[in-house]
């Protein structure tokens, strides 16, 4: 992780301002989301070329647009979308602008090409987060077998956050009717 983190710049102000705004995004909260902004922002102007903060704006604001006002979400998404386009042209191989893209598409209600998405980013990088994106993708398509053997990937790949998985997992074995497996 620490290398996805430093990706794409040389300069360690900018890559502290990312791994604050990491820290901060992680608190899940309004006011650290806004904290994550700020700090990315600060790492843009310092590197302006630092595909990964652009990526992670794209994915503060994706996250944004699943609970803004209705007269707002529109807005949010069209600039999530730009943060996404920036990324990927800056870097291209980099699996975090899909999954971001894809929880753009998903806030829009556009499943198909948030999948797309998913599994773009599940191609450039086997990695977790990836594969939990993809199989939530999958499941709120309704897709529940594909969305079951995306996060067993996820489970496999980082095994120490099973805690988090589980809710997760369970919802899956719900929707697909196995409710002893779910228990």
């Amino acid at each position: 992780q620490a290398r996805q983190w430093r990706a794409g710049t040389r300069n360690v102000d900018a890559w502290l301002h990312a791994i604050q705004a990491k820290g901060a995004f992680l608190l899940l909260a309004p006011s650290a989301h806004q904290a994550a902004w700020r700090h990315l922002e600060q790492a843009i102007a310092i590197d302006p070329d630092y595909a990964l903060a652009f990526a992670h704006l794209a994915w503060i604001d994706a996250v944004a647009a699943g609970i803004a006002a209705p007269e707002e979400k529109e807005a949010v998404i069209a600039r999530a979308m730009e943060w996404c386009d920036k990324a990927e042209a800056l870097d291209p191989a980099l699996a975090i602008t899909q999954v971001a893209r894809g929880i753009v598409h998903l806030a829009h209600g556009e499943h198909d090409a948030a999948i797309a998405a998913g599994r773009h980013a599940v191609e450039l990088e086997d990695s977790f987060i990836g594969y939990t994106m993809l199989a939530r993708f999958l499941k709120d398509a309704g897709k529940t077998e594909e969305a079951l053997r995306a996060i067993t990937r996820a489970i496999h790949l980082v095994p120490t956050m099973l805690p988090p998985f589980l809710w997760f997992l369970g919802d899956i074995y719900r929707l697909m009717g196995r409710t002893d497996d779910a228990i």
